[in-house]
């Protein structure tokens, strides 16, 4: 299905200030140059950003956020680069009237991500120190995910060679350890995803399905296991977009 250049839509107050608005978020990966800008191609930055203008806010917004400030958001894992600043600027300013933007970067991201993902009632601050470890490196294929392999461990309660090293947990409180486990390795694999590491994303999720159906082993027998579907199709999802990468 198109999406007539907008990957992902919201509706939010802004933390700016504090107006709701409807952010239509254009995505793309690494560093933004002049190539990437207009290169003739339907899916570089430029004719995104048309389609979001032309199509998208003229046909598909719903009635019920018709009166919601419109802001468009070019994010992308990289940075703009100063070659394509200028085009960057001319296109807001002349399309002005018809919509916000808003530029987030790799450090914008990242910050998101810290505040929203990374919450402190969450993770522990060894847990966050390891996951900014894992995002930091993602993007690396010789990267082994250590950090992320031994807050996987931690949260389950397991040694390194798969023992159990706390007293056995109820089945709510091992649910919720499988849904930190679970917001953990997706924002691993979408970091690494959006770098076009889809080999690192299937590692992860393979990783993380394989430790926690260990630690479902060592339950008690009489336990149910019916809350480990988002961990299953954690790992199935992600193989199925490494397989239609790859034909």
């Amino acid at each position: 299905m198109r999406q007539f250049g907008v990957d992902l839509a919201a509706v939010g107050k802004s933390p700016v200030d504090g107006v709701e608005e409807l952010l239509l978020l254009v995505i793309k990966r690494g560093d933004l140059g002049r190539r990437d800008w207009d290169n003739g191609e339907p899916t570089s930055v430029r004719p995104s950003l048309n389609e979001v203008l032309d199509v998208y806010l003229t046909k598909l917004v719903a009635p019920e956020h018709a009166a919601l400030r419109k802001t468009i958001v070019l994010a992308t894992t990289g940075d703009l680069k100063q070659d394509v600043e200028t085009n960057w600027t001319g296109f807001k300013e002349q399309n002005s009237t018809r919509a916000s933007f808003d530029f987030w970067g790799a450090d914008r991201v990242s910050a998101l991500i810290e505040q929203f993902m990374l919450d402190e009632n969450l993770f522990a601050p060894s847990d966050r120190a390891d996951l900014r470890k894992s995002l930091a490196l993602a993007s690396d294929s010789e990267y082994d995910f250590r950090d992320l392999n031994r807050m996987l461990l931690r949260q389950l309660g397991l040694t390194a060679d798969g023992k159990l090293q706390m007293p056995s947990l109820d089945t709510k409180a091992l649910q919720k350890v499988f849904r930190r486990v679970h917001l953990a390795a997706q924002i691993c694999t979408r970091w690494a995803q959006a770098e076009g590491d889809f080999r690192q994303a299937l590692w992860v999720s393979e990783r993380t399905l394989l430790w926690a159906w260990h630690r479902l082993q060592l339950m008690d027998p009489g336990s149910s296991p019916s809350f480990t579907r988002p961990s299953l199709e954690c790992g199935t999802r992600t193989r199925r977009q490494r397989r239609s990468t790859s034909m």
